[in-house]
C-alpha cells in the first residue's frame, strides 16, 4: 500500500539540524515526508518545468520493475504538496531508470525504456507535448473537470526511439536527461556492458560497465554513439576503479563549453578499501567526441547528479554513503567542501541515503528528495514503512 503524506513527519534528526556535516553557508531549513509505502521507494528523479511545476518519478520496488510499480507526482508549490498522476506507458518491464522526463525548449519529453541486460536491443518509446499544457495523463483517460492538472492538452502519439548500440556492447542505459551543446545537438552520457566482459570477482551476475557518450540531431528521437569515456574490458589492475566499473554518469556543460562528466565506479558493499571504487570525472572539449583520462574524486558515491543554479553555481549531489551535496567550480570542474546532509544520526541509522535528486525552487534554495528505506543496514528502527523524503536546503 502506498499513500501520499500531507503533514510534516516528526522524526528526531539531530545531526544536520545542529549544523553537523554541513559546509559553510549550507543550512537545513526543514524536511518532510512525501510518500509512504510498504514497498521500497527508490530511484527518485526530479524534473522542473518552465512554469515552476515539479515532477517526481520513482519506483515502488528496486531495479527491474513493472510499469505499474512506478510513481509520478506533480507539485505546483515547490514540493510542499503533491498529486499522483498518470503517465503514458508502453513497456511491461522497466529497469529502475525506465522513465525520464525533461523539458527541451517549449516541449516536454517523456522517455520509457527497457534495458536488455542479457543481450538484445534497448527498447524505447517517446511521448511529447507542449510545455504550456497542464495535462498529466494518457489521452484515452477520462477528463476530470475542475482539476488544473487534468485540463486538455494531450500527449502526442508514441514514437519508438532508435538507439545505435556498438557491436562490442550488449546494451547501454540512458538514465538522466541529455544536455544541449549547440548546433542542434543533444548529448547524453550512458553506461553499458560489453559483449566480451563479465565480472565474476564478487558475484556471477555482476556485469562490468563503461560510460559512452551518445548524440541526437533530431531532439532525441534517434541516438548514436559519438564518444567513449571509458573502454575497460575488466577492472584495471591498479585497483582504483570499483567492481561496478564506470557507470551512472552525470554531465554538465561548464562555463568554457567543456562537458564535465562525474560517474560512479564502485559498490560500497564490495569496495571497502580506502581508494577502491571512488567516483571519477572526465572532460570533453569537443562536444563529447573525445574525453580526458579518468580522474578519481577521492570519495564514494552512487547515482550522481549535477545541477546548475539560477546564479550560475553548480552542485553535485550523490548518495550512499550519506546524501552528499558538493559545490562544483563552473569554470574548472573542481569540487569544493562536502556537506553530508543526512548521515550519522543513530535515530535514523537505517536511512537508505541512496539516489537523491534535487532542484532549485527559489534562489539559493534546493529541494532535496531522497529515499528513507527499511532495506538498508539491517532493517527499520521504529517503523515498518518506507518513505520518500524531502528537505529544503539553503546554499
Amino acid at each position: 500500500m502506498t499513500s501520499l503524506m500531507s503533514s510534516t513527519l516528526s522524526i528526531p534528526y539531530a545531526g544536520a539540524e545542529r549544523g553537523q556535516n554541513l559546509a559553510a553557508g549550507v543550512k537545513l531549513l526543514e524536511r518532510w515526508a512525501i510518500l509512504e509505502s510498504d514497498d521500497d521507494l527508490a530511484f527518485p528523479f526530479l524534473s522542473q518545468f518552465s512554469d515552476g511545476r515539479l515532477l517526481l518519478q520513482g519506483t515502488r520496488g528496486v531495479h527491474c520493475t513493472r510499469a505499474e510499480q512506478t510513481f509520478h507526482l506533480i507539485s505546483s508549490d515547490a514540493g510542499q504538496t503533491w498529486k499522483e498522476v498518470a503517465m503514458p506507458t508502453r513497456i511491461d518491464s522497466l529497469n529502475q531508470w525506465g522513465l525520464i522526463t525533461f523539458q527541451c525548449g517549449s516541449t516536454i519529453y517523456t522517455y520509457e525504456q527497457r534495458w536488455q541486460s542479457r543481450g538484445g536491443p534497448m527498447i524505447g518509446y517517446r511521448w511529447a507535448r507542449d510545455a504550456g499544457s497542464r495535462v498529466w495523463k494518457n489521452q484515452s483517460d477520462v477528463e476530470r473537470d475542475g482539476d488544473p492538472f487534468w485540463t486538455p492538452g494531450p500527449w502526442s502519439d508514441e514514437q519508438q526511439v532508435r538507439y545505435e548500440c556498438p557491436k562490442d556492447y550488449r546494451n547501454y542505459n540512458l538514465h538522466l536527461p541529455p544536455i544541449s551543446v549547440g548546433d542542434g545537438r543533444l548529448v547524453a552520457l550512458v553506461h553499458g556492458s560489453k559483449t566480451t566482459t563479465s565480472n565474476t570477482t564478487v558475484q556471477k551476475e555482476m556485469e562490468y560497465n563503461n560510460v559512452l557518450a551518445i548524440e541526437s540531431l533530431d531532439t532525441g528521437l534517434t541516438w548514436r554513439v559519438c564518444g567513449r569515456v571509458s573502454d575497460f574490458d575488466a577492472p584495471p589492475a591498479d585497483g582504483r576503479i570499483g567492481y561496478e566499473g564506470p557507470c551512472e554518469p552525470a554531465a554538465m556543460q561548464l562555463d568554457d563549453g567543456r562537458i564535465l562528466v562525474i560517474m560512479r565506479t564502485g559498490n560500497i558493499n564490495f569496495d571497502r578499501s580506502s581508494e577502491r571504487g571512488f567516483m571519477h570525472r572526465s572532460f570533453s572539449s569537443d562536444g563529447g567526441r573525445t574525453w580526458s583520462p579518468l580522474e578519481s574524486l577521492g570519495m564514494h558515491g552512487v547515482r550522481p547528479e549535477l545541477r546548475r543554479l539560477s546564479d550560475g553555481r553548480i552542485f553535485l549531489i550523490c548518495g550512499r554513503p550519506g546524501n552528499l551535496l558538493v559545490p562544483v567550480d563552473p569554470e574548472t570542474g573542481d569540487l569544493g567542501e562536502v556537506s553530508d546532509i543526512f548521515r550519522g544520526d543513530p535515530a535514523l541509522h537505517y536511512e537508505s541515503c541512496c539516489n537523491p535528486s534535487c532542484v532549485e525552487v527559489a534562489p539559493g534554495r534546493l529541494l532535496f528528495v531522497y529515499s528513507h528505506s527499511k532495506l538498508c543496514n539491517g532493517g527499520v528502527t521504529g517503523t515498518d514503512k518506507n518513505r520518500m523524503m524531502a528537505a529544503l536546503i539553503q546554499v
